[in-house]
């Protein structure tokens, strides 16, 4: 079995990142959608409505300042104020989503749907907390009717999301010497959308259909949905149990090898230090698995990141894998330095 991985240059490394974020964002919507469907029929919840609320800015200077605000995003302060506002009225919000997209004149927007209990008449956005620009409130009717259209119109519109378009560049500031951004994407490190279930146990429904499926056949069968652990993998603390991938990104920098372990835009600052060459990102092939990890074991993990985690080899198998073999140690068990050494299938990029 061959390890599989697409080349491509710095532009193509962006444009696949972007295609990429995408087809997690129609995905996770799309599973925001079921499950909100699926707990207002359950929860006989026979008054639920759906609110569509567009958020608008002024200028891009209005958007950083509502980025920028302490202690939490502008935006994250209106969901929360319009949560307690229904809660005051004695309605429940069962669930919210938003996404966030370019003007054609180059300033973000933010499309909210909101799930509520019951009818409820909410103040118009700017005329209340909303201070960074216009706003649009009206309500789309019964949650199995119009909002599952709602959603998927404007998360199937990728050619107006504009994420990571822009190249930034740098200059040095001749007062201080350090090296200052200039030319920045707007929507560089601001979260693009989020999709958020209220009720608690249909929360955790949610958090499983958002896992990938082979982690999920491990979250079924251990009876426990695990946490993602930056630079280490998907960690299930009940079962003391640690899941890694051989994805990497391997960026080549004048004749030399940099391996960096995660996903396009969250090393792009390394893709900004290449040269019109190329890079490679090897998809997801085999999974490795570590018994008895506590936290001090974790971090020891998170720290050997950098080294490709090379004391950390553990049993590797085939992601398609039977859950019974790879817990239980049967079947063919691979080392890391022999998985890592696999032949690679090349993909168009």
């Amino acid at each position: 079995m061959n390890r599989v991985a697409v080349q491509v240059d710095k532009s193509g490394l962006r444009a696949e990142g972007r295609k990429k974020s995408l087809q997690a964002m129609r995905v996770k919507g799309k599973n925001f959608v079921r499950v909100v469907k699926k707990m207002v029929q359950e929860k006989q919840y026979y008054r639920a409505q759906a609110v569509a609320i567009t958020l608008t800015f002024t200028d891009n200077a209005a958007f950083r300042r509502c980025m920028e605000r302490a202690p939490r995003s502008g935006v994250s302060q209106f969901m929360r104020d319009v949560v307690q506002y229904c809660e005051r009225k004695g309605v429940q919000v069962l669930g919210y989503a938003y996404v966030v997209e370019l003007q054609e004149r180059g300033v973000p927007h933010y499309h909210v749907l909101m799930i509520v209990e019951k009818p409820v008449k909410l103040p118009k956005p700017d005329k209340w907390v909303w201070n960074y620009g216009m706003s649009n409130i009206f309500l789309l009717g019964s949650v199995d009717r119009l909002s599952v259209n709602y959603l998927v119109r404007y998360i199937g519109k990728g050619n107006q999301k504009g994420w990571a378009e822009v190249e930034s560049e740098y200059c040095v500031n001749a007062e201080t010497g350090r090296k200052e951004v200039i030319n920045k994407d707007v929507l560089y490190g601001v979260k693009k959308y989020a999709w958020v279930i209220r009720v608690p146990e249909w929360k955790e429904v949610l958090r499983w259909l958002s896992l990938p499926g082979y982690v999920r056949r491990y979250a079924y069968f251990l009876g426990e949905l695990p946490r993602r652990v930056n630079k280490a993998g998907w960690y299930f603390p009940g079962n003391r149990l640690l899941i890694m991938t051989d994805a990497q990104v391997i960026l080549h920098k004048e004749k030399r090898k940099k391996r960096v372990a995660g996903h396009y835009f969250k090393y792009r600052f390394y893709v900004r230090q290449l040269p019109p060459s190329y890079a490679v990102f090897v998809y997801p092939s085999f999974i490795g698995v570590l018994e008895d990890i506590g936290p001090e074991e974790l971090k020891q993990v998170q720290a050997e990141a950098g080294k490709l985690r090379r004391q950390w080899g553990g049993a590797w198998y085939p992601l398609n894998a039977p859950v019974e073999t790879v817990l239980y140690g049967s079947g063919d068990v691979m080392g890391r330095d022999e998985v890592f050494s696999l032949p690679v299938q090349w993909v168009a990029g």
